[in-house]
This record gives structure tokens, C-alpha cells and sequence, in this order.
């Protein structure tokens, strides 16, 4: 079990809060970087609102950059590297939500979930979803496209379409497929 430390920070967020703390082995200097990136993630999450969120330390070796670790009706714990960017930090707490709704569990369904919720912290082409190469090689100009495939293929899952994902991922590859004959 994780030692908790004192509360860090208490942000209020749209119509509720969120309460940080972070775990004794995550290092002092790099709370507050990690304290602001999480006050903009948190804004797309109402469901951590009334929960605390603690964050333990990812350990630097690991070849993730964190991980769920557990929530309840009052917490959610993560662990993160002390340098997390704001997609990793969104990708874990959509990992908590898989847990307290319909949501399927799963790192394919976390990324097109999170995509589809907070798709301007992806800094890259999430890492566990099949994306053409052209879509990695210029990620950015097909940010938002992806986005928008990504809603509507959760859309059509909570519409009872079970291969959900590989609706997002052949939409994706159709579109680049008509992009690139253009």
C-alpha cells in the first residue's frame, strides 16, 4: 500500500472538484509540473470531480510511462513518471472510468476512448490503436479527423456495433486510402 502524503493542491474544476495528492516516493520537484498538467486533463474527466486522485511514482525503468492502479467511490491512485506528458496522464485516468461505467476494458478501448474525450493532449498517434503510416508520419494533420472517427465509433458501439474498434481503425485507413488518390 502506498503512503499517502499531505494534500498538494485542491483545484476547482467546472461544476465540481478534484483533490491531488501524491504518494511519499514521488519527487518534490516535479509535483507542481504534474499538478498543472493535471488541472487541464481533469477538466475532461467529471467523474474524478468528487474523487481524490493519487498519484504514485511510475518507477523510471518501466517500459510505460504509468499505470491504473485502483479506484473506488472516493479515489482513484495512478502511477506516473515524474515527466508525464498530458495523453499519458488522460490515458490513465480513462483507464479508472473503464472501471465505473460501460466503458470496455482494454489499452486499444482506453486510447479510442480517451481520443474520442481529450484528443488535443495526444502529442502523437496513440500508441495501442493500428494507425496508418501516414496517420503517424503527420499525426497532426489527421489529429482531428480521428477524433471525429473515434466519436462516432463510440456512437455506433453504444448502438450495439461490437468490432467498434475496427470501425474506427478501417474508417481511418479508408479516409487515407481517398486522401492520398486525391
Amino acid at each position: 500500500m502506498e503512503i499517502q502524503t499531505r494534500l498538494i493542491e485542491t483545484g476547482d474544476y467546472a461544476a465540481g472538484k478534484a483533490n491531488v495528492r501524491f504518494t511519499k516516493h514521488f519527487p518534490r520537484e516535479h509535483r507542481n509540473g504534474i499538478m498543472e498538467k493535471m488541472r487541464m486533463v481533469v477538466e475532461h474527466f467529471p467523474e474524478y470531480w468528487e474523487r481524490t486522485i493519487i498519484v504514485g511514482l511510475e518507477g523510471d525503468m518501466t517500459l510505460y510511462g504509468g499505470h491504473f492502479v485502483s479506484i473506488d467511490d472516493h479515489e482513484i491512485r495512478i502511477r506516473l513518471v515524474k515527466d508525464a506528458d498530458l495523453w499519458l496522464i488522460a490515458h490513465e485516468l480513462t483507464h479508472g472510468i473503464q472501471y465505473i461505467s460501460n466503458i470496455p476494458t482494454g489499452e486499444k478501448s482506453c486510447d479510442l476512448y480517451c481520443l474520442a474525450r481529450c484528443y488535443d493532449y495526444a502529442t502523437h498517434a496513440p500508441t495501442y490503436l493500428d494507425f496508418p503510416e501516414e496517420v503517424r508520419d503527420n499525426w497532426y494533420d489527421w489529429i482531428e479527423v480521428a477524433h471525429f472517427i473515434a466519436k462516432d465509433a463510440i456512437e455506433r458501439r453504444d448502438k450495439g456495433l461490437r468490432n467498434y474498434i475496427k470501425f474506427f481503425e478501417d474508417k481511418l485507413t479508408e479516409m487515407v486510402k481517398e486522401s492520398v488518390a486525391k
